[in-house]
């Protein structure tokens, strides 16, 4: 770094020399409410009167015993978003706990992390932030959705006042399209589940699981063996599960009972077994109670959300249905399970209840999906009603 050099003219600027010319700065001590020592500094200034411009500005704030907007002004983003991720454990659920944390440290903090939080302006944030996400080719969902979280961060700054106002809340994002999630046509289903039939029975409970009954995947993943009653054709869902252990599902209506028919049973049933045998060759027949969970790994520990990924992934691969990866995924198996029975003339109340839903309204704005593959003559389907 080289050498400073302090004016005559402006008390506490100074100047010093770049690869580009000659810039400028301010070194101002003060003393906080507790008479202890502080110093503020900033550099990069193209003028000396730029310098002192903004010195007084400092100055101002001290005199006002604005101590605090002064002291703030030299947090970066990361260190300020690591001091509001702190305060709000315990005060939100630990899986959006944990969504921020990974999109923080993932792509939020390697491109504006290091950045002065008083200084990100609207044109640095599009520009270090927004446009490499794009280029990167992300979805816009997926970018609004780590934009989202640095708005809640600023905005978080905003309140405790370390800085004024939010200047990023404007900025722009492209459509870079979106990724359609669609249902399996009846051809596509009988594939799937033909192939299924050669996996582990574990993915076969699981997927059947998920495509007979239309439940969540936390759901299933928080389904134990208690509640299913094989007599009754019935299974009641309890709880949820992820990575956090088993709470509550997501609203008092998706505390449910459903309806199970043979098929699905029977798999239950071989799978029960086998996890039974399975256990009790390791010396771990504490797993196969009545509370125990149903779904287990390879290794009989809990099945997790990653396990289903990636089995269905490879499941579709060996269906040959390479087309569907990405588009569909386990939650899919809702959609599906519902849009059919939509599709069929089933009951809506019927169906809203079973999938556990507030109100039927909700189910048909969400479940409603066209039928892939299905070609219907309305002409035709009213000269039947017509005629019958």
């Amino acid at each position: 770094m080289s050498k400073i050099k302090y004016s005559k003219k402006y008390n506490h600027v100074f100047s010093y020399e770049t690869e580009n010319g000659t810039r400028f700065g301010f070194r101002f001590p003060y003393y906080d409410n507790s008479e202890v020592r502080h110093e503020k500094q900033k550099r990069k200034f193209p003028s000396a009167e730029a310098a002192y411009k903004a010195l007084l500005k400092v100055q101002t704030k001290i005199a006002d015993n604005d101590i605090t907007s002064v002291e703030s002004s030299e947090i970066t983003f990361e260190q300020w978003a690591r001091q509001w991720m702190d305060s709000r454990k315990g005060l939100i659920k630990d899986s959006t706990y944990y969504s921020y944390d990974v999109k923080l440290r993932n792509q939020i903090y390697p491109r504006i992390g290091n950045l002065k939080l008083s200084e990100i302006n609207l044109v640095t944030y599009q520009r270090l932030f927004i446009n490499p996400l794009v280029r990167k080719g992300l979805l816009k969902k997926t970018i609004a959705s780590y934009h989202q979280i640095a708005m809640v961060i600023v905005n978080g700054a905003v309140d405790n006042e370390i800085v004024t106002r939010n200047r990023l809340s404007k900025a722009k994002i492209p459509n870079t399209g979106k990724l359609d999630h669609r249902i399996m046509t009846e051809k596509e289903i009988r594939v799937f589940n033909k192939n299924l039939e050669s996996a582990p029975l574990r993915f076969q409970a699981t997927f059947m699981l998920l495509e007979l009954t239309g439940m969540r995947s936390g759901e299933a993943l928080g389904l134990r063996w208690e509640d299913i009653d094989f007599e009754n054709h019935k299974i009641s869902i309890e709880r949820t599960r992820d990575k956090f252990g088993a709470r509550d599902p997501k609203t008092q209506s998706s505390k449910r009972t459903v309806t199970a028919n043979d098929e699905l049973l029977r798999i239950l049933r071989r799978y029960h077994v086998q996890t039974i045998s399975a256990a009790m060759k390791h010396g771990r027949g504490s797993i196969v109670r009545e509370d125990s969970y149903v779904l287990l790994s390879r290794l009989l520990n809990p099945m997790n959300a990653t396990e289903i990924h990636r089995a269905l992934k490879s499941l579709l691969g060996l269906a040959g249905l390479d087309n569907l990866i990405g588009h569909f995924i386990a939650h899919t198996f809702r959609h599906m399970y519902g849009s059919y029975l939509i599709a069929s003339g089933k009951n809506i109340v019927a169906v809203s209840k079973e999938l556990g839903h507030e109100n039927p309204a909700m189910t048909l704005k969400i479940y409603s999906h066209v039928i892939p593959g299905k070609k219907d003559n309305m002409s035709q389907d009213f000269l039947n009603i017509i005629n019958s």
